[in-house]
């Protein structure tokens, strides 16, 4: 009798000191996940350089609070993507496409450290956050991860010079690879007066704001840029596709037939390039090359430049002779042969596609519509706080504003419109906090998905190392 019952305070005894070895490695190891997080085992450099916690594998759903339908799981759409984000070519708008696609669906996204460029140059990449582990389902064999998912990117839309090579070192194998293109005197324009009086570029501020856009165009060797890495209006389209060359000396050098070989080789490596004299087209091409749904490219303009803070500034383009257009089209040759090229292969796509002009027509009908809606109801929100937060942010301002302000924006947020079943889509509604996402500024949502990123990174990894040690409670002592 006395045996038994020592036998049983044993057994108790050793069950209880389990229990507290357990709890104790719980609370250890959610420490030392939560200290990763300032550490830089979330940051690569070199994309073949993973850190240690890529091991720990768990899946969590990221909630998005603005989603109202459920996502049509029926069909095969693509969520492997590299989008080539070229320079002041209506890039912003298409990023923002895919960074609201991506949210929705729990996607990892490329996203540099401490810039929101990825590189600004051939060769060399920022520092990037790491990878999410990789995606676990649960089969009739058990939990299982995703084939090929460990240690690769979903979706890279930041800016970046293309280098094929990195790509594939990140992106899954089956990515589809886009570009965008532009009209090259259009997008040295909108580029010269961007990256002159919004971010101020040291050798376009140098120049008169009188006769900036004419210096450059006859006089380049002494206006522009001396390196390709800062200069954002010679030839930056070629630059991005990742044609090589440092300078505007070395472009000079450069023979035609060079860049005849550089596009044959880029033509393979993308499987679309749009373009933005045909963006709703080039949009729909996309969609259906991606089997995705019409709500999935909706969009309202983003980061167009209007210079409101300084009113001596006018987007006016000077008189433009046909001599100044001449020597234009010589010094960016490089990007008129881009365009002409990829403008006459887009041509021909569209011309392959059946009923597609039926779709734009009906895609821009649905545009105008939401356009309507969506601006209307954003000018409700912003002129809430309108005196007392000037300078408006939809996170920040809405957060520090009074209760019964609050209470109004959230009542405004709930405005739906429904977009009916056609021939193109299903049904869906589209409310105002999707419409406060398209409408976001590009940094903003940069910011939001970086947080996301960290966050579904803790996440993750908590849960896996908790789930390593309760298991240790079904080992038998």
């Amino acid at each position: 009798m006395k045996e038994c019952l020592l036998n049983m305070v044993q057994s108790v005894f050793r069950s209880r000191l389990r229990m507290g070895m357990i709890v104790l490695f719980l609370t250890l190891g959610t420490i030392f996940v939560f200290t990763l997080t300032t550490s830089d085992q979330y940051i690569i450099n070199k994309p073949t350089h993973l850190p240690a916690i890529t091991e720990m594998i768990y899946y969590t759903h990221f909630n998005v609070d603005y989603i109202d339908d459920v996502i049509d799981r029926t069909t095969k759409e693509t969520t492997h993507i590299m989008f080539l984000k070229v320079h002041k070519a209506a890039s912003s708008t298409v990023q923002n496409i895919f960074y609201r696609f991506g949210l929705k669906r729990n996607l990892s996204f490329v996203l540099p450290l401490n810039t929101h460029y990825i590189s600004k140059h051939m060769h060399y990449f920022s520092d990037i956050l790491a990878p999410l582990p990789p995606e676990v389902y649960v089969s009739r064999y058990g939990r299982k991860c995703h084939p090929n998912s460990a240690n690769k990117y979903d979706i890279l839309c930041n800016h970046m010079v293309f280098n094929r090579l990195k790509c594939r070192k990140l992106l899954h194998q089956d990515s589809v690879y886009i570009g965008i293109v532009r009209e090259p005197f259009d997008q040295f324009i909108s580029s010269a007066f961007y990256y002159k009086f919004k971010y101020h570029y040291p050798y376009l501020d140098r120049l008169s704001n009188d006769t900036f856009i004419l210096d450059l165009i006859r006089e380049p060797q002494k206006y522009e840029s001396t390196t390709m890495i800062e200069s954002m209006t010679f030839n930056s389209m070629s630059y991005d596709f990742g044609f090589s060359f440092e300078s505007l000396k070395d472009a000079e050098k450069l023979k035609d037939e060079a860049f005849e070989n550089f596009l044959n080789k880029t033509q393979d490596n993308f499987d679309l390039v749009m373009v933005m004299e045909k963006f709703d087209e080039s949009l729909i091409l996309m969609r259906r090359k991606l089997n995705w749904s019409l709500r999935d490219i909706l969009y309202l303009k983003n980061n167009e430049f209007k210079p409101k803070f300084n009113k001596s500034v006018t987007m006016t383009t000077p008189h433009i002779s046909a001599k100044d257009m001449t020597l234009f089209k010589k010094r960016n040759r490089f990007d008129y042969k881009l365009y002409a090229f990829f403008h006459q292969r887009l041509k021909e796509q569209l011309f392959r596609e059946q009923n597609l002009h039926e779709e734009v027509k009906y895609f821009r009908m649905v545009l105008k519509d939401l356009q309507s809606f969506c601006q209307s109801n954003l000018m409700k929100i912003r002129s809430i706080n309108v005196t007392e937060y000037d300078n408006y942010n939809e996170t920040d301002a809405f957060t520090q504003a009074p209760s019964y302000e609050q209470e109004l924006v959230a009542m405004i947020r709930t405005e739906k419109m429904t977009i009916p079943e056609s021939e193109w889509n299903t049904e869906f509604n589209v409310n105002v906090k999707e419409c406060e996402y398209m409408d976001m500024e590009e940094l903003s949502f940069f910011k939001i998905m970086k947080s996301r990123h960290l966050d579904m990174l803790k996440e993750r990894i908590v849960v896996k190392v908790q789930e390593k040690y309760l298991n240790a409670s079904t080992i038998h002592v």
